[in-house]
């Protein structure tokens, strides 16, 4: 989310600054060579009558007269000046830089204002003439004037700049956010969905856009609400067939019992065995129906707190006794004292299936290992359950799916084994709605580990029960 919103924000920043910044350094550039320009006017004129009152002086009041004017321009400007003959000589008899004779000669052959750049200092050279008609060439330095950090135009300039940026930061913030937050609540609502609120929709949260984003969204909610009429259809029909199937099997349930009673003892084999899959059919029956109240329910009533640990070994204890008739074990290897909030029927049945899973696929003389363990997210205490066991584990796509209704990763061995998809689906919805989550691996020493995270309200305790075999 927050990086999406950056990037935009970002990009758009760059955006403007570099446009802004081309815009200022041509603004900029103009105003340079406009000022020069208006420099060399201004200049050229200034310097056609400072030249034509430098020879009159000269003429009629001698070099002295001339060398107050000069001192007196000095003291008033910046300029250095001095007036020279047409043929370089200073008429004060001053010694000059060699380094203006060309300047002062390139004056002389015209009467265009000579302008020369020398460091930071402007060198103009001007020819005039005096009252007698004599070729003088006048010459002058002007040093650009310095303006200190807090110039006014400086401060003004900075100050406009800031506003600029000031301005440009909040719109990109505006621009992104706009961009974004459509796009947050649209990420959100796949999650909701994802969790199996199918009544989520976003149309409403979109407010009066009319872009494309916004048709993005109201194509999400047709999509949503597609699903949602898809998916109540489904547990609809599930519901009723589950519900039209319980009496027809009542009904062979009571016959099973009459043909038991006028049968004799040859029939018996026949009977147990209608018997085992009417008993399969009555559990997949009932197993339909707890998943179709789970998924058509957002939460669960009637929860209690309880001591996770305790309560994780009296299930084991019922798990270990059945798993003894096909020569396995269950044991817990690792327990510390938790407290959660569950539904305890609920919470039972979702540990219950995945034990039966475990003691379903492994090795025959091995144990199936459960352990407890806490653990902190966020400040949040959470309670994990581990169940492992010792059989051929799940290849490695198959692992994302084995919560799903009906999925089974081999046909013929859920057949073999009795299984028909329904408890882990069972146990993965019944885990959501206590606030959390559950998911599978496989165990490098072989074996498949799946793990069942709850949120708890206490934090971590000392260790409380530890199994060994040494």
């Amino acid at each position: 989310m927050n990086r999406l919103f950056w990037k935009i924000f970002v990009w758009f920043l760059v955006a403007m600054f570099l446009v802004g910044g081309t815009l200022a350094l041509s603004v900029a550039s103009s105003r340079i060579d406009s000022a020069d320009s208006r420099f060399r006017s201004v200049a050229d004129r200034v310097v056609r009558l400072e030249a034509e009152h430098a020879a009159r002086v000269f003429e009629q009041g001698g070099p002295a007269e001339l060398q107050k004017y000069l001192a007196e321009m000095s003291d008033t400007s910046p300029a250095r000046p001095g007036l020279f003959t047409s043929e370089g000589r200073n008429v004060l008899g001053q010694e000059s830089a060699p380094v203006l004779m060309p300047l002062i000669f390139r004056a002389s052959r015209t009467y265009e204002t000579q302008f020369e750049t020398d460091h930071d200092t402007r060198v103009l050279a001007q020819r005039t003439y005096g009252p007698s008609g004599k070729s003088y060439v006048f010459y002058t330095e002007i040093a650009p004037p310095t303006f200190g950090p807090f110039h006014s135009g400086l401060r003004e300039l900075l100050i406009r700049l800031a506003a600029i940026v000031i301005v440009g930061i909040l719109v990109c913030l505006w621009l992104a956010h706009y961009i974004t937050s459509p796009v947050l609540r649209l990420q959100h609502a796949v999650r909701e969905i994802a969790a199996g609120k199918l009544s989520t929709r976003v149309g409403a949260t979109l407010g009066r856009r009319r872009d494309e984003i916004a048709a993005l969204g109201h194509d999400f909610d047709h999509m949503a609400e597609h699903l949602e009429t898809l998916m109540n259809v489904q547990r609809r029909l599930l519901q009723a067939i589950s519900h039209e199937l319980r009496s027809p099997l009542a009904r062979m349930n009571v016959a099973l019992g009459l043909g038991r009673q006028r049968s004799g003892e040859e029939l018996q084999s026949t009977w147990d065995r209608i018997q085992k899959d009417a008993d399969r059919l009555n559990e997949m029956i009932a197993q339909i129906l707890t998943l179709a109240r789970l998924e058509s329910e957002s939460d669960i009533a009637a929860r209690r707190t309880i001591e996770l640990s305790l309560f994780l070994q009296e299930i084991v204890a019922d798990a270990d006794f059945e798993a003894r008739s096909i020569e396995c074990s269950v044991i817990v290897v690792l327990s510390e004292p938790l407290l959660v909030r569950a539904n305890t029927s609920l919470l039972r049945s979702a540990i219950e299936n995945v034990l039966r899973n475990a003691i379903r696929y492994t090795e025959r003389g091995s144990q199936v290992e459960v352990s407890l363990l806490a653990d902190s997210v966020n400040g949040q205490t959470i309670a994990i359950i581990h169940v492992a066991d010792h059989g051929p584990g799940v290849p490695e796509p198959d692992l994302v799916n084995v919560f799903r209704p009906f999925y089974r990763v081999a046909d013929s061995r859920e057949r073999e084994t009795g299984g028909v998809g329904l408890g882990l689906a069972i146990t993965d919805h019944a885990i959501r709605l206590h606030g959390g989550a559950v998911s599978a691996r496989n165990s490098p020493l072989g074996g498949l580990i799946v793990e069942l995270r709850l949120p708890a309200i206490s934090q971590p305790m000392p260790l409380l029960y530890r199994h060994s075999n040494q």
